[in-house]
């Protein structure tokens, strides 16, 4: 649904999606649901949901389900990238979160 609304540039259907995914995922958080966020990541392109996605994880401390990740089997051009892309936002949330324990 949000690629057609975004397709079709229909900006109030994008915002409707995209706060019921912010509610899902604060949601699933509080329940201790995180393997659905990790689930739900397929689905979320770069944004700033996905950031809250992965941070919702890094701050449980559940990176490693997030690590577990795979990528869907795109062209293997598309996975390496969006792989790369995963690994760049990990790191970031990880920097954002204050580092690993102990720094």
């Amino acid at each position: 649904a949000y690629q057609y609304y975004e397709s079709a540039h229909a900006m109030n259907g994008v915002d409707v999606l995209t706060t019921l995914a912010f509610g899902r995922v604060a949601s699933y958080s509080s329940l201790g649901e995180f393997k659905a966020i990790v689930r739900m990541l397929n689905g979320i392109g770069e944004s700033k949901l996905r950031q809250f996605a992965i941070e919702k994880l890094v701050s449980s401390d559940k990176l490693e389900l997030l690590l577990k990740k795979r990528t869907s089997n795109d062209s293997k051009e598309r996975t390496v990238s969006r792989r790369r892309n995963l690994k760049r936002e990990i790191l970031a949330a990880i920097q954002r979160a204050g580092g690993p324990s102990g720094s």
